[in-house]
């Protein structure tokens, strides 16, 4: 009885010695990592780590909350400022730190050291930071994408590390993924880039009807982008909605009122619609700012041939179809279409020789 309780007090002495040994070791490496933030020199770190790695080698150790939280701090700042990994590790410093931080995270003392998992986390995002620029030096941009993700779980909603990640996941082909971030990034900072981002996302899977909404709803946000109103009014255009063109353009004009796109647009959609003299008025609202605009030449042109032959038979509606078609030729002597319409014209006004001319370099470049 006497021997098996000689032992009992054996042991349980043995085990407070370890105890207090890894205590004291904990105390030692909580002084040199003191030190170290007070020195800045790499070599009282190193003392840090060898003093923490040797108080954290059982199951036991490594479930106190103090040796966690030392070892999170020491080898967090190793992972940041021994970025290049200069230090020989069996695991890698933000591994090692992650895992203690982990255990930190789930423990009922967190809450009375704030500061120093403040200070954990900043360490181990510069690290991650550093690891994703590395990664885009060398264009593995999945790489980049895991390490971005490990700095957003440490930092929170970080909108530039989201719209990094966005951006990535968009040139590696994810869209999808790419489209989650920028509906998330759009819910938590909305920026015109965006909803105009997200839009052209949509656009590219063939959803065009979310991709239009989600233009929309940007430029509720901001109605005097020009971005997000252009892309809505191509959307119509592209649709041939040219009563929707027009309400936009009206609003357009008045944020670039001599935008030469917007006015051909306008001109373009008035005519589309059977409003001859209001396309007339914006073709010239372009010239009048861009005299060598080649589509306005052109369609101003074309609309006062189509109007000698459909309505009216006035000599004047042809000279002044030849002035803005010769001008577009001048502009673009290779355009088909100009030659063509020009081709026409001189049926009308019997120019044989001039038609001659036209149709020679028609049959030039049809054979090129």
């Amino acid at each position: 009885m006497n021997r098996i309780l000689t032992i009992g007090v054996f042991l349980l002495l043995s085990f407070l010695t370890l105890e207090i040994q890894a205590q004291t070791l904990i105390k030692e490496a909580t002084n040199s990592f003191a030190k170290y933030t007070r020195s800045h020199d790499l070599k009282d770190l190193e003392t840090a780590r060898k003093q923490i790695d040797e108080a954290y080698k059982t199951p036991k150790d490594s479930s106190f909350f103090k040796n966690n939280l030392t070892r999170s701090l020491i080898y967090s700042t190793l992972a940041a400022v021994d970025s290049n990994r200069k230090f020989e590790y069996k695991i890698d410093p933000a591994r090692q730190a992650l895992t203690c931080l982990h255990k930190l995270d789930n423990s009922k003392f967190r809450s009375d050291f704030i500061k120093e998992i403040e200070y954990i986390k900043s360490q181990l995002s510069k690290s991650f930071l550093y690891d994703a620029r590395v990664y885009l030096f060398n264009y593995d941009h999945s790489g980049a994408v895991d390490a971005f993700k490990k700095v957003d779980s440490l930092t929170g909603k970080n909108t530039s590390i989201n719209h990094n990640i966005a951006l990535l996941h968009q040139r590696i082909g994810n869209t999808r993924q790419s489209v989650e971030y920028y509906q998330q990034l759009i819910k938590d900072s909305p920026d015109a880039d965006y909803f105009l981002m997200l839009s052209y996302l949509y656009e590219q899977m063939g959803e065009e009807q979310a991709a239009l909404q989600i233009a929309q709803q940007g430029r509720l946000k901001f109605p005097e982008n020009k971005d997000l109103l252009f892309y809505e009014l191509n959307y119509f255009a592209d649709n041939k909605k040219f009563d929707k063109v027009l309400e936009l353009v009206s609003v357009a004009l008045k944020l670039d009122e001599f935008n030469p796109d917007l006015n051909y647009l306008a001109g373009f959609s008035f005519e589309s619609m059977g409003e001859y003299q209001r396309a007339e008025e914006y073709y010239e609202r372009v010239l009048n700012t861009s005299p060598n605009n080649y589509d306005a030449n052109y369609a101003l042109g074309l609309l006062y041939l189509q109007t000698y032959a459909m309505k009216s038979k006035k000599k004047e509606l042809l000279f002044r179809a030849k002035q803005y078609l010769l001008i577009a030729m001048e502009i673009d002597p290779n355009q088909l279409k100009t030659l063509q319409s020009l081709s026409l014209l001189y049926k009308y006004n019997g120019d044989e020789n001039q038609l001659r001319k036209i149709n020679s370099k028609i049959n030039q470049l049809k054979l090129n």
